[in-house]
Order: C-alpha cells, then structure tokens, then sequence
C-alpha cells in the first residue's frame, strides 16, 4: 500500500497555504458544520483523507487536483443552518463550484469532485475517480465529525486512517 511521503505532506500543506492566501477559504473557520467541526476543518481533512486514499491505493491522480477540489467542495461562504437542511444539501455544491471558480479557477475534475459530492442525495453521481474518492471520504469525514464529541484528536486519529484502509478494500471489489 502507497504511503504518504514527506513530499506528500509538504505539497499538501502547500495547497492549504496558498488557497488560505488567495482565496477566502479561511472564512469557512467561521461556520460550524457538523457538530463541533467548523466547515475549515471539515474540508482541510476530508483533503487530507481523500489525498491519503488516492495514494494508499496507487491511484495515478493530479495530487493538486484532488487536494484543492476536496479543500473547496464545501466553499459555500455562508451559515448552512440559515436555510435549513434540506435547502442547503441540495444548493451547496453548485454554489461551492462558482465560489471555486471566481475566486481559484477549477478544472473540469475539481467541478466535478464539488458538484457530484453530495451524491446520491444530488441524483447525478462523480463522474471521474478523485470525484468518487471525495465523495467517499466526505461521507467517512461525515460520520466521524457526527458521531465523535471531540473529533480529530490525535488519539483518534488512527481510526480514520483504518477507515480509509477498508475503502481500499471496497475500491478495489467495485472498480475492478
């Protein structure tokens, strides 16, 4: 199984850096998102989580496409308790696309990765593999923010990298 490097690491903070400089992605630290994750941490691991996947599986991916496409998938900008739920889980991800857009530029791959990562609730599913990983790992992010008091504690931690290890698993029994 692939590792992440000291490159890997480098790169990825890299892309939060610039993105935290260039764009108002720091904003997202304003909003919670679920439960006691505001919505900057909640991107910044469902990154780190969907980056991790893509090299645990050897997966020939752009690394700044998957790592900027996952930290903008919720690039929303606003208080998704406002709306209410339902309202928010269905008009979030095309607004995160045009924020992304006008403010960073996205590829055709990161559209996708923010516009598909809400399926099945959005009826049309990822199109290309970092969309699919995203998703995944959005759902995975999801349920552990939810389901944790204090989630992202370093004694916790590992859990989601076991996690991450049974999608390598379920990667390979669906797309192979």
């Amino acid at each position: 199984m692939g590792k992440m490097t000291n490159e890997d690491k480098e790169l990825f903070v890299k892309c939060v850096e610039e993105l935290s400089a260039h764009t108002n992605f720091t904003e997202l630290k304003k909003y919670k998102h679920h439960h006691n994750t505001s919505t900057y941490i909640h991107s910044i691991w469902v990154a780190y989580l969907s980056f991790y996947i893509s090299r645990a599986l050897k997966l020939k991916v752009d690394p700044e496409t998957i790592i900027y496409g996952a930290l903008l998938h919720d690039y929303y900008l606003y208080d998704c308790h406002e709306d209410g739920v339902e309202k928010h889980l269905t008009k979030h991800p095309l607004l995160a696309a045009a924020n992304a857009n006008r403010d960073w530029g996205i590829n055709k791959i990161q559209e996708n990765i923010i516009t598909r990562h809400m399926f099945p609730i959005t009826p049309i599913p990822p199109k290309y593999k970092e969309s699919i990983i995203v998703n995944m790992a959005d759902k995975l992010c999801a349920l552990y923010e939810c389901t944790s008091k204090r989630p992202y504690q370093k004694r916790k931690l590992s859990l989601m990298l076991h996690i991450a290890i049974l999608y390598k698993i379920s990667y390979s029994l669906y797309f192979t």
